[in-house]
């Protein structure tokens, strides 16, 4: 029986090394709005994916193409005529900005 019980942790700690990818994917965002709301925005850090809350609901912003999953990070930001989201791929950083909750990509020049 001890056999065995060491032979299941050795197959768990194996697993613990299979994966580097850490446990806090997902984060929440908020920033003050006009009228004294909130906007709460969650993130994936792994997939750059963000919805916003709308009408109670989390409602998703879209992309125009697909991107690949990689380390990703999320800024709120105030605008003069409301607030909006940018987004940075960490590893080659590349960014995005919401348009009407569509992600837009800024080009490099």
């Amino acid at each position: 029986m001890i056999k065995y019980l060491g032979f299941l942790l050795f197959i768990f700690s194996l697993n613990s090394f299979a994966t580097n990818e850490p446990d806090d994917v997902f984060s929440i965002h908020t920033i003050a709005t006009s009228g004294g709301n909130t906007a709460i925005v969650r993130f994936n850090s792994h997939t750059g994916e963000a919805y916003y809350r709308k009408n109670g609901k989390f409602d998703m912003v879209l992309d125009q193409t697909i991107i690949p999953a990689g380390s990703y990070a999320l800024e709120l930001m105030s605008w003069p005529t409301g607030w909006g989201l940018l987004r940075i791929n960490t590893k080659t950083g590349e960014v995005w900005v919401t348009k009407s909750f569509i992600w837009q990509k800024i080009p490099n020049k």
